[in-house]
């Protein structure tokens, strides 16, 4: 499922009627997303909705050990605890540039 997402001035977003909460970051990272819902959590549809202000705690319910493993099989990267703390867009950003290193 693709949804579109679309900003109010004020940086909530509208589906529909509906406000949400703000989602700017994570429509940025839409391909990176879909990629770890995958391969990491094991999810071809993913959460059909990600607020910026998500951890990886909000969208599944492994367990740190796993999600590391997890993480390491499919990008060739360690993440540590605060990583996996991290808002889930910047977990995606940290995932990226060790992946560069």
């Amino acid at each position: 499922m693709d949804v579109r997402y679309e900003a109010d001035s004020g940086g909530d977003t509208l589906v529909g009627e509906f406000r949400l909460a703000p989602a700017q970051e994570m429509s940025k990272r839409a391909a990176a997303a879909r990629e770890f819902y995958g391969n990491v959590i094991d999810s071809e549809e993913g959460p059909t909705f990600v607020a910026d202000d998500a951890t990886v705690y909000d969208i599944c319910t492994l367990e740190d050990q796993e999600l590391r493993r997890r993480i390491l099989s499919h990008y060739g990267v360690e993440v540590t605890d605060a990583d996996l703390g991290m808002k889930f867009w910047k977990l995606l950003d940290r995932v990226a540039e060790l992946r560069r290193a």
